[in-house]
């Protein structure tokens, strides 16, 4: 059988450090991908140009 390794409060503590910042880069990444989709949409409409077609064949 394995060993188990014993688990500190510090590893609590470090998980949920690492769990808030996970939770930032993902609120982070949402407003990124919202604002490019926001950015396409603005192409579109302005422009006239879909970008999201420009690039496929």
């Amino acid at each position: 059988m394995k060993k188990r390794k014993e688990v500190s409060p510090g590893d609590y503590d470090n998980l949920k450090r690492e769990i808030a910042q996970l939770k930032a880069n993902l609120k982070r990444e949402k407003l990124r991908a919202d604002f490019y989709e926001e950015m396409v949409a603005f192409g579109k409409e302005v422009y006239g140009i879909d970008l999201k077609k420009a690039g496929t064949k």
